[in-house]
């Protein structure tokens, strides 16, 4: 699958734009990271500094949503989310869509494996 690899790592944050309140990453990209979280969730305040640096890294080759599950009921309500973190991978392959979701905390190398699997990114993007 394509992937615009031209655009800025965009952060977009508008407390009126509803869920996500946060994107990260290439808002064009075919791979897309849900990532649920609550802020007073220990797992998920480890997560965070995990899933900055994965964008810093690898941000054109995917796109990062956050939902607060306190704040995005209808995403918890839509996958019976009741535990935080929680992730849905998002892959859309010529125009197949498939989704993967994996609840709990994810290291930093299985994170990057993971990204790096589905779009071909290599070391030298780093």
């Amino acid at each position: 699958f394509a992937i615009n690899f031209s655009l800025d790592k965009t952060i977009v944050n508008d407390p009126e734009q509803g869920c996500p309140g946060r994107v990260e990453g290439n808002v064009n990209a075919s791979f897309t990271i849900k990532y649920i979280y609550s802020p007073s969730c220990h797992y998920c305040q480890e997560q965070s500094p995990i899933l900055d640096s994965l964008v810093e890294k690898y941000g054109d080759n995917f796109k990062l949503e956050y939902y607060n599950i306190g704040e995005c009921l209808e995403i918890s309500d839509d996958y019976g989310i009741r535990a935080t973190p929680y992730f849905i991978f998002h892959i859309d392959k010529e125009g197949e869509p498939d989704e993967i979701e994996h609840p709990g905390f994810i290291e930093q190398e299985l994170l990057e494996g993971a990204v790096c699997e589905v779009t071909n990114c290599t070391e030298e993007e780093i």
